[in-house]
């Protein structure tokens, strides 16, 4: 499977601690992820150029636009004349190189999306700020949006979250837990469903459903998800042995 190129895909390394500031002033025109909250985010970004403005320095951080069809790194800006009836919609570049228009949408999940884009990136923040997710309609209520809007927000959004097919490397911790089991005490453990979770540190996690924990089902998710490189560190389970023997071969 070959791994997609959607800029909500990558994972940023942004340490869940919160950071001490050594200077009591800061630069109030950079974004900062760990200070944002919802207030500041609709303050500062409901307005549609300064909304594309900020998700263009994320989409290319080295600050010049990249055409997602040739990949040149020059571009330039299109802009409707003053008195042009037919007015350019905004963000829109012209590459040098192959001549075609592109947005920094392009290549995203928010490609073809007449969406706004301060509604994207305030749907993105509540559902990925929301402890238990949020649902399609309590996103139609909150953003003022239609359900169809919401529902395709949600699972596009969603989408992104998806798993990249790029194997962990590095350190690896590796363990399983069970999840669910509620109701009556006597047959819980039956309902019980086992997962194992791999962490890359400093990086990003894979998370795997199975049906049991035994070496076969560990194996071929450690196969799956970690490279024959990294370095696996896990508990006294003997589900592991036999798996992190062929790996280490």
């Amino acid at each position: 499977m070959e791994a997609r190129n959607y800029i909500l895909d990558r994972c940023r390394k942004i340490p869940y601690v919160y950071r001490m500031k050594t200077t009591l002033e800061t630069d109030k025109n950079e974004f900062d992820a760990d200070d944002l909250n919802l207030i500041t985010l609709a303050r500062e970004y409901s307005d549609e150029d300064k909304a594309i403005a900020l998700f263009e320095s994320m989409r290319w951080p080295g600050g010049k636009p990249i055409c997602p069809h040739c990949k040149f790194d020059e571009a330039y800006k299109l802009t409707s004349k003053p008195d042009t009836k037919n007015k350019i919609r905004k963000g829109v570049y012209c590459c040098a190189a192959c001549r075609k228009t592109f947005t920094a949408k392009v290549g995203t999940v928010m490609e073809s999306s007449h969406i706004p884009v301060s509604t994207w990136l305030m749907a993105l923040f509540l559902i990925c700020s929301s402890k238990k997710s949020i649902s399609a309609h309590q996103l139609h209520r909150m953003l003022n949006i239609t359900y169809k809007s919401a529902w395709f927000l949600a699972h596009r959004i969603r989408y992104a979250f998806s798993d990249d097919g790029v194997k962990l490397k590095g350190t690896i911790e590796a363990d399983e837990t069970f999840v669910g089991g509620e109701g009556d005490a006597k047959t819980k453990f039956s309902r019980k469903i086992p997962v194992m979770v791999l962490l890359e540190r400093g990086g990003k996690a894979k998370t795997r459903v199975v049906s049991s924990v035994s070496q076969k089902n560990l194996g071929a998710a450690l196969a799956e998800c970690v490279d024959k490189s990294a370095t696996i560190n896990t508990d006294e389970h003997p589900g592991y042995k036999q798996p992190l023997r062929v790996m280490n071969a």
